[in-house]
């Protein structure tokens, strides 16, 4: 299964970005191989409108059944709504942590 986070950075060492449709940056965690990938999500920090309905798009492409972020707003959830389920996370974690917390059970999918 591959999950979504959106993150301040490409690294794992970056932080869960509490802006879902403006995050710089996509971790896709597959839970199956271990194998975390970085998706660029550059162009939706600076869009005048949309991102939200943009990141999800990106999200849903990537074949993730979950994401992480700190906050989704209407047009983004409306958009993952029975594709994609959506978790909102309201602290300060490192990417590391969150997956390691998935891992653990600490965090139910």
């Amino acid at each position: 299964m591959k999950i979504a986070i959106s993150s301040t950075g490409q690294n794992l060492t970056d932080y869960l970005d509490p802006r879902f449709g403006r995050a710089n940056w996509l971790c896709i965690y597959d839970t199956e191989s271990g194998k975390t990938e970085f998706i660029e999500n550059v162009e939706n920090f600076n869009a005048s409108h949309g991102a939200g309905i943009q990141t999800a798009v990106k999200v849903v492409s990537s074949g993730a059944s979950h994401v992480f972020s700190g906050h989704f707003g209407p047009k983004a959830a409306d958009t993952l709504k029975d594709k994609v389920k959506s978790h909102e996370i309201h602290e300060e974690i490192k990417i590391v942590d969150l997956i390691e917390k998935i891992k653990s059970g600490q965090i139910l999918l």
